[in-house]
């Protein structure tokens, strides 16, 4: 594979950045619960989902997906749920223990408006663990556009997980997408009109 240049990638990758941020939230409300409703049913079904002890999952922010219903349907199946933690001076990431469903409440914002735990027991990823994996676009290769911050390609190129998987609207995957040689690929992709598993 021929790697763009840095520059020119940064300046693609920005551009695409903001033209699905902009179309996800052109969305309108009832079509958002519409194929978020989807996507849950078909990470529900899926075998991987149902095999696994742990989930390390965002908590989602404005327009993205809905990853709330998600983490109660798993705390009602009894899995271990685990929350990122950014750390900001080392570009690293931790998954802190999220013991009760209830306590997301008390989780403070951080200064991107996103609930961030600022302490907790640091889980790591077993065999059994799933990664949901949050970005703007992707490929039927696994490849992925995330927001910029690169903390989810550093700490998978650090942890080696099975199963990494990305919940996107079926607009959000694109032919293409402006990649560099310290981008972690995906290995399944849930839209709500399909389940791509990534060979």
């Amino acid at each position: 594979m021929k790697w763009q240049s840095g520059e020119k990638i940064m300046q693609s990758k920005l551009g695409l950045r903001e033209e699905i941020v902009k179309k996800r939230e052109s969305m309108s409300k009832t079509l958002k619960e519409k194929n978020d409703e989807k996507i849950h049913d078909r990470l529900f079904q899926d075998k991987d989902f149902e095999n696994s002890k742990e989930i390390f999952i965002y908590l989602s922010y404005k327009s993205e997906i809905n990853t709330y219903k998600i983490i109660k349907k798993s705390f009602m199946l009894n899995k271990k749920i685990a929350i990122p933690k950014t750390i900001f001076r080392e570009r690293a990431m931790d998954f802190i223990h999220l013991k009760d469903y209830d306590d997301i409440d008390k989780i403070p914002v951080n200064k991107m408006g996103i609930r961030e735990p600022l302490k907790g027991e640091v889980l790591i990823p077993t065999y059994n663990t799933i990664i949901i994996v949050p970005g703007l676009a992707f490929t039927l290769k696994g490849e992925r556009l995330g927001y910029g911050g690169g903390f989810y390609d550093i700490y998978l190129s650090k942890h080696k997980v099975k199963n990494k998987i990305a919940l996107c609207y079926e607009f959000q995957m694109l032919k293409t997408i402006p990649i560099d040689k310290n981008d972690e690929f995906v290995s399944k992709i849930i839209t709500e009109e399909r389940t791509i598993e990534v060979n």
